[in-house]
């Protein structure tokens, strides 16, 4: 499913973020 893999690939990206930011706040 076309939308299952966005979603799929919009959740991996949030969560890279959001250990991205986890990573500046610990610089």
């Amino acid at each position: 499913e076309l939308v299952l893999s966005f979603r799929q690939t919009a959740a991996s990206t949030s969560a890279a973020r959001t250990r991205a930011n986890k990573w500046w706040k610990f610089w």
